[in-house]
């Protein structure tokens, strides 16, 4: 493995990384504005986002495997 090569894994992991966190800073967003908009959120809503979003991130955004 050469220096560009690993370079680009890395690159690659934090990019990944840094997506999942953007995209779990919009999940909250979203979910502030939907108590702001119309009072708390029930716990079932809560407990099918959090569900979502384990689900999301146990699968990840790996990229796909040339064939």
């Amino acid at each position: 493995v050469d220096a560009r090569s690993l370079s680009s894994t890395v690159d690659q992991a934090v990019g990944s990384y840094l997506s999942r966190l953007r995209h779990l800073r919009a999940v909250d967003g979203w979910l502030a504005e939907l108590e702001a908009a119309h009072g708390p959120v029930d716990p079932e809503t809560l407990e099918w986002a959090a569900r979502i979003v384990d689900d999301w991130a146990s699968t990840g955004d790996r990229p796909a495997k040339a064939g």
